[in-house]
């Protein structure tokens, strides 16, 4: 497991910290193409499908992308990154 690394004047735990992570996890281009890749197969589809089993399947799995997207525009909402 990598270690926690301390980000500036925050908890390694807090929310902030946190967003922080994501946001520099998929920042760049490896990052970003990633994050293209979970958004075109989990978030640009629909989850619906005959078999209940499988659309609560298929929703979970969206939702641990909506997860990362939540946390990536936490980030990028910040008021410190907005001039504020």
């Amino acid at each position: 497991m990598a270690p926690k690394v301390k980000f500036q004047q925050e908890l390694p735990d807090s929310e902030a910290a946190i967003d922080e992570s994501f946001y520099r996890t998929f920042a760049g281009p490896y990052g970003e193409q990633v994050l293209d890749l979970l958004r075109s197969v989990y978030h640009d589809v629909s989850s619906f499908d005959a078999d209940t089993h499988m659309t609560a399947y298929k929703e979970g799995q969206r939702s641990i992308f909506l997860q990362i997207q939540t946390r990536i525009d936490n980030y990028n909402n910040r008021d410190v990154r907005k001039g504020k």
